[in-house]
């Protein structure tokens, strides 16, 4: 119990999900559903660096004895020095107007000549504390290997939380926001740059992430892909054990009421979430029975605690209000299915090679996310998309760290194959 609530790399899944496309009357147990404004992604402001603080420094000789102890050494060399600023910025907040976020980045010190770029979508905390910003453990170690191997290394908080998540909530797996705080990162991050007389060569972006990350990741690559490929254009992805597929795993979840506490928790996270970004119920009270209430508005705010933990029942179907959750069994339209379907990021085609990493023992999010996407993206044409088993007995948090190792090498590998063509490129005067 502890572990779940001090930090790990965790999966973003719940026992609620998504399912067909038409619409019904919510009836009783329903509720309202409140679709949230889009923001333009030209909307004047949006990645507008607030302050860039010094937070942390690495020798090269201390991010190599990280390497060694971590395992690093077969995709990460310990060439640079580091240094990490804590960065906030603006960017638009669920009901579309502009608010402050914040995030890591890290950079090598000294390195010249344009350099590669990764962004990292951190796993589930139920503590703001936990996140990059707060140069959370897990976290730190991946940026400074990034860094210390010639990589920008840029780690986005998510909204509502991080040292600019104070008075707010978090949208939980609400992919529109942490997808456009995630690219508003991005935009503060080539100012920060500028400043500190570092060059970034954007076409070897590569988007990863682990656990809810891992789906943050996904809807990442598919909005940059769409919208914003002329200025962020992709190189790699890599999402790790993320929720791709929330309706196939959500339900098999809630028919089978897994007595896991972890799976409790993810319900109370994401289904509060849903609730406050569509609007869907006036109170936490009219969907979760005490106390489970309190814990689900604790965790969204960043607050949850031990003793909250311990107050929950053993499985998700015991949060919830009866005629909340007789209404979800009853309709297959009901407004938190049409909630969870608006963040499904799996049905598309993605033309940047694609590799979706997970454990093939993982309880939290289960492997046939992954499998799921692989299958539905070569069906829409995909070329280059593979899901790739780290470990048969691998579970959630055994995963993380070997995701980690493969996503780099994954990385390079592309670079490698993109290296002539950049090449070509620039002798051509592009």
């Amino acid at each position: 119990m502890s572990v779940l609530v001090r930090r790990l790399a965790l999966a973003a899944l719940l026992a609620v999900v998504a399912c067909d496309d038409g619409t019904t009357d919510p009836g009783e147990g329903g509720g309202a559903y409140v679709q949230p404004p889009v923001p333009s992604p030209t909307l004047v402001g949006r990645g507008d660096l607030v302050s860039a603080t010094p937070a942390a420094a690495n020798t090269r000789q201390e991010v190599a004895l990280v390497l060694a102890a971590t395992g690093f050494t077969s995709a990460f060399t310990a060439r640079h020095d580091t240094r990490a600023f804590v960065v906030r910025y603006r960017t638009p907040g669920v009901d579309g107007q502009l608010t402050t976020a914040s995030g890591i980045v890290w950079v090598p010190v000294g390195a010249t000549g344009a350099l590669p770029v990764v962004t990292y979508m951190h796993g589930t905390v139920t503590n703001k504390q936990l996140s990059p910003s707060f140069l959370s453990p897990l976290e730190s170690r991946i940026g400074a290997a990034y860094a210390s191997d010639g990589w920008v290394a840029i780690l986005p908080d998510y909204l509502g939380l991080g040292v600019a998540g104070e008075g707010t909530y978090h949208p939980y797996l609400h992919l529109q926001t942490q997808s456009s705080a995630a690219i508003d990162l991005l935009r503060a991050t080539r100012t920060l740059l500028r400043q500190q007389n570092l060059t970034a060569d954007w076409r070897t972006l590569t988007v990863t992430g682990y656990s809810q990350g891992g789906g943050v990741a996904m809807g990442l690559f598919r909005e940059l892909e769409r919208n914003f490929a002329s200025d962020f254009p992709v190189m790699a992805a890599a999402p790790a054990s993320g929720p791709y597929d929330l309706e196939g795993t959500g339900r098999a979840l809630i028919e089978q009421d897994p007595a896991y506490v972890n799976s409790v928790v993810y319900t109370l996270y994401l289904a509060e979430a849903m609730r406050r970004v569509y609007q869907l119920a006036p109170t936490a009270g009219a969907f979760f029975l005490p106390p489970s209430d309190v814990a689900a508005t604790a965790v969204v705010e960043g607050a949850f605690t031990p003793q909250l933990a311990a107050s929950l029942p053993a499985r998700p179907r015991g949060v919830l209000q009866p005629d909340v959750l007789a209404a979800m069994q009853a309709q297959r339209d009901h407004p938190l299915w049409r909630a969870l379907r608006d963040n499904t990021a799996y049905d598309w085609t993605p033309r940047a090679p694609l590799r979706m990493y997970y454990g093939g023992a993982d309880r939290d999010v289960f492997p046939q996310n992954a499998l799921t996407a692989e299958a539905r993206m070569r069906a829409n044409g995909a070329r280059n998309v593979a899901a790739v088993n780290l470990g048969a007995a691998l579970d959630h948090p055994g995963a993380t760290l070997p995701s980690v190792l493969a996503t780099k090498l994954f990385a390079d590998s592309v670079r490698r194959t993109l290296a002539p063509a950049v090449t070509l490129a620039r002798a051509a005067g592009f």
